[in-house]
């Protein structure tokens, strides 16, 4: 049983992570599946298969529900529950964060960078469409069911291999959200070829999206969080 002095203090500490105290996961079966589905999802991103329209938000969110619901099978509140009030106001919170992040990354990175060496963190090739319907909302939603699942993944696999060297919870969490917020923002390399861009804003950038996840312990709120930013952006660069 873990003490209190072992959480952050801005954890819910009624519950913990799933998985990382069992050294032995990554040779168990549920552990080779997590990770099968990690592998997977990366090569269907930076393989060689092509896809078209919303076959890519769908596949990709599927690779990493599937095995997740396989392994969950009756107990699906160790990683989705039911949202309440104080829920909510996390994601609120998470949202509302972001802003600041934006307005230090420009003073203290964009401006810099841009003015003394010439490097535009943020120049990158993506199209956002003109229109924003329904049917894009939801594969929006889709997609990002994937990309919080396998950034969730990856931090517990990451969880999992610093406990059991350290001891330590709170520096492996530390130590791990890092892996899976750089881990996610390189991901998006094949989008956006600028890697001071994914890394800022598509990895660093991500923590108040993946917050409520490790605040409750509870995927759909990061979900929420990531789909309500994501929607915000879009509707700024659709903005006349």
């Amino acid at each position: 049983m873990l003490s209190q002095e072992e959480f952050f203090k801005f954890e819910d500490k009624d519950r913990d992570f799933p998985y990382y105290r069992n050294s032995n996961l990554l040779r168990e079966r549920n552990g080779l599946i997590i990770i099968s589905s990690l592998l997977v999802f990366m090569f269907l991103i930076f393989g060689p298969v092509k896809f078209y329209n919303y076959q890519e938000q769908v596949i990709l969110s599927f690779v990493m529900l599937i095995p997740l619901l396989y392994i969950l099978k009756d107990d699906m509140s160790t990683f989705f529950r039911k949202p309440g009030w104080d829920d909510l106001r996390t994601v609120i919170f998470s949202c509302i964060a972001y802003l600041p992040y934006i307005f230090i990354v420009f003073v203290v990175f964009y401006f810099p960078l841009k003015i003394l060496f010439g490097i535009d963190i943020v120049d990158v090739p993506h199209v956002v469409s003109q229109e924003l319907g329904l049917l894009d909302l939801l594969f929006e939603f889709i997609q990002i069911i994937g990309e919080e699942l396998f950034r969730v993944m990856l931090f517990l696999v990451a969880l999992t291999v610093m406990y059991r060297y350290t001891g330590n919870r709170k520096l492996s969490v530390g130590i791990s959200v890092l892996i899976a917020l750089l881990g996610f923002g390189l991901m998006h390399l094949n989008s956006y070829p600028n890697v001071f861009y994914c890394l800022i804003m598509m990895g660093v950038g991500t923590f108040f999206d993946f917050y409520p996840y490790l605040k409750t312990k509870n995927v759909l709120l990061s979900i929420v969080a990531h789909f309500i930013i994501n929607i915000l952006i879009i509707l700024v660069k659709l903005a006349p």
